[in-house]
């Protein structure tokens, strides 16, 4: 063995060196021996195995890094291979120590240690196991802190942990340890700070580093919270330090968000507020500098309202003075008048004007205004103002002793207060006069002139004025001037005058041989027709004023009428050398007649009788007769009736009818072969009709609607003495228009029409509707049921009178209307609120352009919208409503049957709740019943959702509850047997404790 230089022999083919060192590399010569001789030698090298590492021991582990140490075997080591169970990863460390890192924290690792000599040859293994550190907990957090417990929790650390350690840095006897991520830890101190220290562990106890996270506990609420000294714009608060710690108090105003207030004491002013507002004050224990709030306690109160602003009186009458006034700054709910001369006189109004009534005319009244919040219970100061009522209207105002420059005056006192009348003249602007007897004479008037006088009483020196009564009159005018006649007919004289001095609104006429004869006219002149042709009339003119009822003396004058035309001229037995004429006695008086002919002046005859022969005339001739009516020995004629005559003419040709109208048809033709002056027609339904026209056309008018008529034209010369045969046409006039066409008996899907017959003949009606193109109706009656038709749609109906089988039809009458809307569907109820219920409905069939919305409750309600919804706002909380909805048309005027559906409104939140009496298994709870009506109370607990009472007191006692423990309590206003709740008030409290 070389390098020990040791000798050995053997007689076997193997050997065991011993002793050798570990670690070593040897080299062995191996000799073959027979004789000793040695044969060739074989030479094998090779080390023996290291030793085993000695005294292995972590020098230290942290969460991710694990540093281990040992001593160096016997023998020699080249170099130590570090084994990583977990993973079989391995490492190589020349020395006798070696860092582990990347590892996880939490998690046990197995080292395997080996002594290495060259590059492969290991000695025997240590073994060595090794935690690593847990990690610090992640994301640890507080949760759901109250005032005597805190929920902590937190997420496992990277790695591995079995359990966690949870220590309080501020009470070093709590430990506790869990196997969750979440610990609540009970029975702190409300509003302490506390710090609390998280470990993770692992299996084998070993401890991480801690994480802490602090935190203080709620404070518990203040105690006896209530509120004092309250002005218009303060209101100091007080109350008691809660069980506990509290470093300051956090005071809030639910009606104003913006307000936010800290204190240290347990009381405090709240100024700035508003005027008459309704407060909620929260005031909250606090910890860490305000951050920390405890549940606040609640109370609530008005501000006194200020004083109403700009009181004044208006609309005085008699026995009302109207009071108006500004709001005030802040709020108002109602308003609170009084009159100090009425001791007993106390209203409230929720506007900001009233009405006084029942007063005394013409009293002094002085009225007190205050704005009132809380129902009344809160008033501000009052503002003041005086006034007079107006006095009454003086009473039997007449006028007497009437001359044509003066009129007296008399009265009666009316009713209430006067110092003095005030008189005044509505014609004359500078008229006034002051007295204080009840009768006063007016003087320099003007004759004929039309007075008003003006009578009021008067108080406070004449400042107040009543309604003045008033009176009228006339003075009496004087007599006509220059009355005269002129331009004088057979049945009319003119008469013209001027006018007299002084005033006249007309001219009373009179005819002395006519006792009925009574005109009044406003004009200088005037023409009286109706008169007899030939008759002597005197006639007597007067002024007068008042519409006649006051009349001067009258002027006289006389004249004649001239006489009538003769009637009846016509010329007959014509012959080649003369005519015969006749005529009849004309209306009214005559003497003679006088016969003249146009072509020949010398001619010149009077005769009595009324018939006449004119011989010796130019055969063929066209010849004009005057014969005319004398009185007066002759002075007097009349107008001369004029015939006129031809050889006989032809036949008109084409003759037909046009232009038809109610009252009137055209007539045309034309001129027939031959000579023609003119035409005469006639209607062979009217024998009195006679007509001469020089056209070839003319309109027949005064004719009856509907008729039948004939007509007759016949070319004529010699004036119409002389007529051809006549030519004949035929044709209705049109019907006249329907009278008095109206709707009735109207459903929603029919209206009945009625009318009168129209002037004229009628057979039938025809009946449309402008709406309906394809509707047309003939009847014979005067009323007719149209049916079928849409609900709530707006119908025009034109009716017409129709004549000859209904080819001839007059102008229709048109009227209108609407049937009635059908009633609104699926009326609904939604969105109550505890002043507002919300309406919903569906169109109904037809058409609509409106709702009409009533209460039936409140008589004074009606609301009129366009849309299938409406808000109805300002109602009572907790009241029964019921509500009619309408469909309407023809804005409004026309509406359907309504529709109906009732609900309460929600009653509103209980005010004032408290708890009192408190004992080990009760609390009892009062409050105040909230404004609006409610039928009874609803009490939850929150804690215990089985529990469920109704009461109709404000007050009751919870019994059966744990001692020592947090209750929350909801009470709610209910009404319908308590289907409906308005919100829940919540107030809460603990139990007492047991005894210990």
């Amino acid at each position: 063995m070389v390098g020990s230089s040791s000798y050995n022999t053997t007689t076997q083919t193997n050997y065991t060196f011993e002793s050798l060192t570990p670690g070593t590399n040897y080299t062995f010569l191996v000799y073959s021996v027979a004789s000793n001789k040695s044969g060739q030698q074989e030479t094998r090298s090779s080390y023996t195995k290291p030793a085993t590492i000695k005294n292995l021991k972590t020098e230290s582990a942290t969460i991710n890094v694990i540093s281990l140490s040992w001593q160096q075997p016997d023998g020699i080591v080249d170099h130590y291979k570090i084994v990583n169970s977990n993973t079989s990863s391995t490492i190589t460390s020349y020395s006798t120590s070696a860092v582990i890192d990347s590892l996880t924290p939490g998690s046990p690792y197995s080292f395997w240690i080996y002594a290495v000599i060259g590059s492969d040859i290991e000695g025997d293994g240590t073994n060595i196991i090794v935690y690593t550190k847990p990690d610090v907990v992640q994301n640890l957090q507080i949760i759901n802190a109250s005032t005597t417990s805190v929920t902590v929790n937190w997420n496992p650390p990277y790695g591995y942990a079995t359990s966690y350690m949870i220590q309080i840095l501020q009470n070093s006897t709590f430990v506790t340890n869990v196997t969750s991520t979440s610990v609540t830890i009970q029975y702190l101190t409300p509003g302490n700070y506390y710090t609390f220290l998280v470990y993770a562990l692992t299996d084998s106890l070993v401890i991480g580093a801690s994480t802490s996270i602090s935190d203080y506990t709620v404070p518990e609420v203040v105690k006896n919270l209530n509120t004092q000294n309250i002005t218009t714009t303060s209101i100091s608060l007080s109350w008691d330090k809660p069980d506990g710690n509290v470093s300051s108090y956090y005071i809030q105003i639910l009606e104003d968000p913006t307000f936010d207030k800290n204190v240290t004491t347990t009381s405090d002013t709240i100024t700035g507020l508003t005027p008459g507002n309704y407060y909620t004050f929260l005031v909250s224990a606090v910890v860490d500098g305000g951050y920390v709030k405890g549940t606040p306690n609640v109370t609530s109160d008005y501000t006194i309202p200020d004083v109403v602003k700009n009181l004044n009186t208006q609309n005085i009458t008699t026995t009302s003075i109207s009071l108006s006034w500004d709001k005030p700054d802040g709020n108002v709910s109602s308003y609170y008048i009084q009159i100090l001369e009425d001791p007993t006189f106390d209203r409230n109004v929720t506007t900001t004007s009233d009405t006084i009534t029942g007063l005394t005319p013409g009293n002094y009244y002085t009225f007190l205004v205050s704005a009132g919040v809380d129902g009344g219970n809160v008033k501000g100061a009052p503002n003041i103002t005086t006034d007079y009522t107006i006095p009454e209207v003086v009473k039997n105002l007449n006028t007497q002793n009437i001359t044509t420059t003066s009129i007296s005056l008399s009265w009666n006192k009316p009713d209430g207060n006067v110092s003095s009348y005030y008189i005044q003249i509505l014609e004359d602007p500078t008229f006034d006069r002051n007295v204080t007897t009840t009768s006063d004479t007016i003087t320099g008037l003007t004759p004929g002139n039309y007075y008003t006088f003006l009578v009021s009483a008067v108080v406070d020196g004449g400042n107040v004025k009543g309604a003045p009564n008033i009176t009228t009159d006339y003075t009496i005018p004087e007599v006509v001037k220059n009355l005269n006649t002129q331009n004088i007919t057979t049945t009319s004289i003119s008469l013209s005058w001027d006018k007299p001095d002084g005033n006249v609104s007309s001219y009373y006429i009179q005819i002395l041989e006519d006792p009925t004869f009574d005109r009044n006219v406003t004009t200088t002149s005037d023409t009286i027709t109706g008169l007899t042709p030939g008759n002597y009339y005197t006639f007597l003119v007067s002024a007068v004023v008042d519409g006649g009822n006051v009349k001067g003396a009258p002027n006289i004058t006389t004249d004649y009428t001239i006489p009538e035309v003769v009637k009846n001229l016509n010329t007959q037995n014509i012959t080649t050398t003369s005519i015969s004429l006749s005529w009849d006695k004309p209306d009214g008086n005559v003497s003679s007649y006088y016969i003249q002919i146009l072509e020949d002046p010398t001619f010149d005859r009077n005769v009595t009788t009324t018939s006449d022969t004119i011989t010796g005339l130019t055969p063929g001739n066209y010849y004009t007769f005057l014969v005319s009516a004398v009185v007066d020995g002759g002075k007097v004629k009349g107008t001369p009736n004029i015939t006129t005559d031809y050889t006989i003419p032809e036949v008109v040709k084409n003759l037909n009818t046009q232009n038809i109208t109610t009252t009137s048809i055209s007539l045309s033709w034309d001129k027939p072969d031959g000579n023609v002056s003119s035409y005469y027609i006639q209607i062979l339904e009217d024998p009195t009709f006679d007509r001469n026209v020089t056209t070839t056309s003319d309109t027949i008018t005064g004719l009856t609607p509907g008729n039948y008529y004939t007509f007759l034209v016949s070319a004529v010369v010699d004036g119409g003495n002389v007529k051809g045969a006549p030519n004949i046409t035929t044709d209705y006039t049109i019907p006249e228009v329907v009278k008095n066409l109206n709707t009735q008996n109207i459903t929603t899907t029919s209206i009945s029409l009625s009318w009168d017959k129209p002037d004229g003949n009628v057979s039938s009606y025809y009946i449309q509707i402008l709406e309906d193109p394809t509707f047309d109706r003939n009847v014979t009656t005067t009323s007719d049921t149209i049916t079928g038709l849409t609900p709530g749609n707006y119908y025009t109906f034109l009716v017409s009178a129709g004549v000859d089988g209904g080819n001839v039809k007059g102008t229709p009458n048109v009227t209108n209307d609407y049937p009635i809307p059908e009633v609104v569907k699926n009326l609904n109820t939604q969105n109550i609120t505890t002043t507002s219920i919300s309406l919903s409905w569906d169109k109904p069939d037809g058409n609509v352009s409106s709702y009409y919305i009533q209460i039936l409750e409140d008589p004074t309600f009606d609301k009129n919208v366009t849309t299938t919804s409406d808000t109805i706002t300002g109602l009572t909380p907790g009241n029964y409503y019921t509500f009619l909805v309408s469909a309407g048309v023809d804005g409004g005027n026309v509406k359907g049957t309504p529709n109906i559906t009732t609900d309460y409104t929600i009653p509103e939140v209980v005010k004032n709740l408290n708890t009192q009496n408190i004992t080990t298994t009760s609390i009892s709870l009062s409050w105040d019943k909230p404004d609006g009506n409610v039928s009874s109370y609803y009490i939850q607990i929150l804690e215990d959702p089985t529990f469920d009472r109704n009461v109709t007191t404000t007050s009751d006692t919870i019994t059966g509850l744990t001692p020592g423990n947090y209750y929350t309590f909801l009470v709610s206003a209910g009404v319908d047997g308590g289907n409906v709740k308005g919100a829940p008030n919540i107030t809460t409290d603990y139990t007492s404790e047991l005894s210990k």
